[in-house]
């Protein structure tokens, strides 16, 4: 659930649950998260900063508070009837209880409107997370797809 505040500034409330696989059996994950978005436009491109602060709560250990930033640059422009939206992003994320940088995201993709309401993003990812010390990397191909109501 989304309110824009005006032109430039959204805030939500959201809550996810994910399931990661750990020493063979799948964990449960409950992430209660609250975002602020800026939007802005300079020659032709659209920026946007999103700043996430996230509860991340498990059964097996206790929960933590997680903060993300993830900034944005989409060129939107139009081919015959196609609207296309290449973009490239960041996105860090500190964990607030120890004050660290665990993992880093990077992505280059492009959107797309199908229809009315309907977009579809393809893209590549890279993943950089820390763990005991080391830094591994997960490269990723997504294909999202936005419905609108």
């Amino acid at each position: 659930m989304a309110y824009d505040v005006n032109k430039y500034l959204t805030v939500s409330g959201n809550y996810r649950q994910i399931w990661e696989l750990e020493k063979g059996e799948f964990e449960p994950e409950y992430r209660p998260h609250l975002n602020a978005s800026l939007k802005y436009e300079l020659w032709g491109f659209k920026l946007e900063d999103r700043n996430r602060l996230e509860y991340r709560a498990f059964d097996s250990k206790s929960g933590s508070m997680r903060y993300r930033n993830k900034f944005t640059v989409k060129y939107p422009f139009k081919i015959k009837d196609f609207e296309l939206e290449p973009y490239v992003a960041d996105e860090i994320f500190a964990n607030l209880d120890t004050v660290a940088f665990k993992r880093n995201r990077l992505y280059a993709g492009l959107g797309v409107k199908l229809i009315k309401n309907v977009k579809a993003d393809v893209y590549y990812l890279l993943q950089s997370s820390k763990k005991s010390g080391h830094w591994t990397n997960i490269n990723a191909l997504g294909l999202k797809l936005k419905i609108s109501f």
